[in-house]
C-alpha cells in the first residue's frame, strides 16, 4: 500500500451539517453517506421490475442513515423506525433528506459534475419539491 493511500484511508472525509428542525424544536447533525451506504441505498430504491426509482424507499433510508444526535454522535433513528419516520411532517423529513442528499453527492449538480446521468437524483429532487 502506498503512503498516499494510507493518508486517504486515515482521512475523516464524512461531511456533516447541523440543522434546526422547527417542527420538532431540535437541532440535528446530518452526515454524508459512505460510498458503500449510498450505493446500497440506491440499489434498494431501484425497482427491478420497471427500473423506476422508489422515493418511499430512499426517503426514510436517508433520514435514518444520516441523522445523528449532535451531543452524543449516535444515530437518532433505528432501521426499524421507517414507518414512524414517514409519519412525521413532510417539511421536516424533506429538509433532512435534502441536506443528506447534498452532503452525500446526490444532487443534480454533483451528478452532472461527475458526468453521469442525473435521472436518479432528478427523481428524488423532484419528489421533494
Amino acid at each position: 500500500m502506498s503512503l498516499l493511500s494510507d493518508k486517504i484511508f486515515a482521512t475523516d472525509d464524512i461531511d456533516s451539517e447541523s440543522i434546526y428542525i422547527k417542527q420538532w424544536d431540535v437541532t440535528l447533525l446530518v452526515k454524508s453517506l459512505t460510498a458503500k451506504a449510498r450505493a446500497s441505498m440506491i440499489d434498494a430504491a431501484m425497482s427491478s421490475s420497471n427500473g423506476q426509482f422508489n422515493v418511499q424507499q430512499i426517503l426514510p433510508d436517508l433520514v435514518i442513515q444520516c441523522t445523528y444526535d449532535p451531543e452524543t454522535g449516535e444515530r437518532v433513528f433505528l432501521d426499524s423506525d421507517r414507518e414512524a419516520v414517514m409519519a412525521k411532517a413532510a417539511p421536516a423529513i424533506e429538509e433532512i433528506a435534502t441536506v443528506a442528499m447534498r452532503l452525500s453527492g446526490m444532487t443534480d449538480e454533483a451528478v452532472e459534475a461527475a458526468g453521469k446521468d442525473s435521472s436518479l437524483t432528478q427523481s428524488v429532487a423532484s419528489s421533494l419539491s
